[in-house]
């Protein structure tokens, strides 16, 4: 019953249980209100708290993250009646930048962020639940864990970009089918390349934000690398249009399909 309790959800080094969750925040009221509070700790495991008010039992959740809008609500306190829970709210919220972005709401898909893109829980072994925070700085000069840092980043650009690869791969092969059309003109299959990269680019890469650690913890950096990606692969197909394809005026004269293509007839010139 001490104050201790109230700011026990908050406390980064503990954790009785180490798999973090996030859910919209009205699917999850939807889902809880008035089950039993053993159901609800027979997936999330024991609170980390237990706070008694008026009467009134109070569970805190520091390992579920629920998310409203443009919110992210962290520190969950679920609110008990005769066993039966109540209600369910917060104690404290943060900015969800990605959430501005259109659809983001939408793509945001349980069973992926919580199963595969929760990669903390992926690469988790046993042990104690409570153990300490490690970090690499206590063990070894700052310079070299600086270093260490830049090349865990880089790495995972590397990782990124192979992983947001994936739409493209599509979108370049549906354009270049369709740019073997000799009957098509440059603007057609550039108009073809550009929706798809960001039509399929915007989408993929949004679910990836949305729903994949880090990347959603790296809000700014990642959603710029995306858009980097869009972009190149549109000027990918300009220059592929203007140097291996013929131009707009005598497209349907010509195969198409390299930069020394066949002559089919008609007036030259």
């Amino acid at each position: 019953m001490s104050s201790y309790l109230y700011r026990v959800v908050l406390d980064p080094f503990r954790f009785i249980s180490r798999k973090e969750w996030s859910f919209r925040m009205g699917d999850f009221l939807e889902e809880w209100k008035g089950r039993s509070i053993e159901n609800f700790t027979e997936k999330f495991k024991e609170p980390s708290g237990i706070k008694i008010v008026k009467g009134q039992k109070i569970c805190y959740f520091n390992n579920i993250s629920l998310f409203d809008k443009n919110n992210e609500y962290y520190g969950v306190r679920v609110y008990l009646k005769d066993s039966l829970i109540e209600n369910i709210d917060a104690g404290a919220l943060k900015t969800s930048w990605v959430s501005y972005l259109p659809l983001s709401s939408a793509l945001r898909i349980n069973i992926i962020g919580n199963y595969l893109g929760n990669w903390n829980y992926m690469f988790e072994g046993g042990g104690d639940p409570d153990r300490i925070h490690i970090d690499i700085r206590d063990y070894m000069p700052n310079r070299l864990a600086y270093i260490i840092y830049l090349l865990v980043f880089v790495i995972g650009l590397v990782i990124l970009y192979y992983i947001l690869k994936i739409p493209f791969i599509i979108v370049n092969k549906v354009t270049h089918k369709q740019s073997r059309n000799r009957k098509l003109f440059n603007k057609r299959i550039l108009l073809y390349a550009i929706l798809g990269s960001i039509i399929l680019g915007y989408v993929y890469s949004l679910i990836v934000l949305v729903n994949f650690y880090p990347f959603n913890n790296y809000f700014f950096i990642i959603a710029l690398f995306c858009f980097g990606m869009i972009v190149g692969n549109i000027g990918k197909w300009r220059n592929n249009l203007d140097y291996n394809r013929c131009d707009a005026a005598t497209c349907y004269r010509w195969t198409g399909e390299h930069s020394w293509t066949e002559y089919l007839g008609g007036a030259k010139q």
